[in-house]
């Protein structure tokens, strides 16, 4: 265990020095070039604010080009799309539909989360999605850095904008093409390079993706076979996803001390789990609390929900924020007001096989409101 606590510490360090001697080389030869620039009066300082508003503006336009990338080639192999995250501005498929919401997004550029078809894909077509956005943004910085060289006439303050964002655009697709984790988060490169050398975590992956599709079919959690042995004293992303997993299939199979050995689970390796999935985790914790009777921690783990949670529509959100009323704010009305919203939408939820799983547990909450009246 010590062994893998300093293996955990030397990936994790690895991944900043990456970070830091590309974004440190890049940021050096940046700053002298413009630096020199000032000093020889060839650049203004209202030029220097120019070309930092260029800068933000060719960052968000090149997550945006990567996000593409992977939705190109994920619509290209029949995945579909579940949300699509560019900074603030999210869209989520919420009951069939895509919405657009205004989410704070802590540690997180951007995101495009697709379910694999129901059939598995042969490994290049897998590798293809996952390079989608590698490849999106190597092809974007060569055309916009080979329209600079053959359009010399086009205007200074576009030629500045195209040629920044072409550079960036190289880089980030450089950076995603090397294989680390970050933030517990695998880099597209990461998962590539497993993929095409059969490691151990690509293995693990095709599982995942054979379990996801499995639910999107409409296959029960409690029926999932669970192949992945799990390595949860030092857990990577693949290994706490499997132990949700494993408390879908006990949530479905109403093992409730099973239920509760895995939420702790879940809760004590919370830190594993990238920013932009703890959400769901703690939809469940709140979900647990409240039905074990834990007020002061079914409070906590709703307010961490926060606005994700109390504006979801989706069953899964719905289902946990009846049993917060019933069972903590003991509001029986609105309680069942949400379980009826819940059973309205139930056969909307993109992921068949929970959203089955989802309408027993409102139908349970349903039963027992209508026997206590």
């Amino acid at each position: 265990m010590e062994e893998q606590s300093k293996k955990k510490k030397r990936s994790k360090h690895l991944t900043i020095v990456i970070q830091l001697v590309i974004g440190g080389a890049f940021g050096f030869f940046a700053g002298i070039y413009l630096v020199k620039r000032l000093f020889a009066n060839e650049l203004s300082i209202i030029d220097l604010v120019q070309i930092v508003v260029f800068l933000y503006l060719s960052i968000f336009v090149n997550i945006n080009i990567h996000e593409l990338g992977h939705f190109f080639f994920g619509r290209l192999f029949g995945y579909s799309l579940i949300s699509y995250r560019i900074s603030m501005f999210t869209w989520n498929n919420e009951n069939g539909r895509m919405r657009f919401k205004i989410l704070k997004n802590k540690g997180y550029g951007g995101l495009c989360a697709m379910l694999p078809p129901k059939q598995e894909l042969p490994s290049f077509k897998s590798c293809l999605f996952y390079a989608g956005g590698i490849i999106f943004n190597a092809a974007f910085g060569v055309v916009l850095l080979a329209l600079v060289l053959l359009m010399p006439k086009l205007h200074s303050s576009l030629s500045s904008f195209m040629t920044i964002t072409g550079g960036l655009s190289l880089i980030l697709g450089l950076i995603n093409f090397l294989p680390f984790v970050s933030e517990n988060n695998p880099t597209d490169g990461k998962i590539i390079w497993s993929l095409i050398l059969k490691k151990p975590f690509a293995k693990k992956l095709i599982e995942m993706n054979k379990m996801i599709s499995q639910l999107s079919a409409g296959i029960r959690p409690r029926e999932l076979s669970i192949a992945i042995d799990a390595d949860m004293e030092n857990p990577q992303l693949l290994d706490v996803m499997t132990e949700v997993y494993q408390y879908f299939k006990s949530l479905d199979s109403f093992n409730i001390d099973e239920v509760i050995c895995h939420a702790e689970l879940l809760e004590k390796n919370l830190d594993a789990f990238p920013h932009h999935t703890r959400h769901s985790i703690y939809y469940e914790l709140c979900y647990v609390s409240c039905i074990t009777g834990n007020k002061e921690k079914a409070m906590l783990y709703y307010e961490r929900a926060g606005k994700l949670l109390q504006g979801d529509k989706d069953i899964n959100g719905l289902r946990v924020k009846a049993y917060y009323e019933y069972y903590i704010l003991n509001n029986t009305k609105a309680a069942l007001k949400l379980c009826e919203n819940a059973l309205a939408v139930a056969d909307r939820y993109p992921i068949k096989g929970q959203g089955l799983m989802e309408k027993d547990l409102v139908l349970n909450l349903r039963s027992l409101i209508s026997e206590e009246k």
